[in-house]
């Protein structure tokens, strides 16, 4: 039997390690591919569903603890919107999803540009991470809210020169920040809109956005006998809260000089609500009217 050569061993052992690294590589394709299947099996990607403009007419009725989230762009929000609706851009909402924390058990309702709001699609993974799951969008976008000839608010009048002067000009009972530290009782009222609330407000305060001090009024919400004090971010639109509690014959009402935004540059402390919202009924008492 003739004796192999040194070079058919090298052949050998060459095929040798050809065939182990071609196993190898192929055993990892195939742990890779179910790994893959094993992952796509256990990650339930988040849903949104959608519901029709009868649809949210009759959440809107029937359910106060709902939000309507505009994800269009500010400049397209601020042209026009559905009223009470606030605005995150879809680009925000990673970001804006920590703040959406405090209303995981509400109705959230997205306002897309997009009739299929795909423009959130890769913002759904952030928000389930936050415990925001219980997400609609209305069909149709802002669009489908729009032909069907309902109203829509608009912030072009709120930052228009002559409102803003208008709204300096009035003259209503004032406390400076220091003033109102030196007081020893006074019921606070935040009349901005409850997402600006609960971002911040100034402790004891509880939240009766401007539009329901009517409401708040009528399901005495508001004490008569206390010394009332009303803000809002820079102490221009609560002075209309102010006049219409005077209006109504409240007589010790005033207005916080250079509203909130005094007191956060006055370095006073800042409140937030509770991250299980459990006091929110007490802190916006007008969402809750049965608590």
């Amino acid at each position: 039997m003739p004796m192999s050569s040194p070079n058919n061993y090298v052949k050998r052992f060459t095929a040798l390690i050809a065939l182990f690294v071609g196993v190898s590589v192929l055993a990892v394709i195939v742990y890779a591919r179910r790994t893959e299947v094993d992952q796509a099996e256990l990650y339930d990607p988040p849903q949104i569903g959608s519901l029709n403009m009868v649809g949210l007419a009759s959440l809107l009725t029937e359910n106060e603890r709902v939000l309507l989230v505009d994800v269009r762009p500010k400049t397209e929000y601020a042209e026009e919107h559905i009223p009470n609706s606030i605005s995150i851009p879809s680009y925000e909402l990673p970001v804006g999803a920590q703040q959406l924390t405090l209303f995981s058990d509400w109705q959230i309702v997205f306002i897309c540009a997009e009739p299929d709001c795909s423009e959130i699609t890769s913002a759904l993974d952030d928000l389930a991470q936050h415990g925001l799951t219980n997400l609609l969008h209305l069909e149709g976008g802002f669009m489908a809210y729009k032909n069907a000839d309902l109203a829509v608010a608009t912030q072009a009048r709120l930052i228009q020169d002559d409102l803003t002067d208008l709204l300096r000009s009035i003259e209503v009972p004032e406390l400076s920040v220091q003033e109102l530290i030196d007081r020893e009782s006074v019921f606070i009222i935040d009349g901005r809109t409850s997402f600006e609330f609960v971002t911040g407000f100034i402790p004891g305060a509880i939240n009766i956005p401007l539009h329901t001090l009517g409401p708040a009024m009528d399901l005495d919400f508001i004490p008569r006998e206390a010394t009332i004090l009303l803000y809002d971010r820079v102490g221009n639109r609560a002075k209309i809260g102010v006049e219409a509690l005077l209006d109504a014959g409240y007589t010790d009402v005033f207005n916080l000089a250079g509203g909130i935004d005094a007191w956060k540059a006055a370095d006073q402390p800042i409140s937030i609500p509770r991250e299980d919202g459990s006091d929110l009924p007490d802190l916006i008492p007008v969402l809750y009217p049965e608590s």
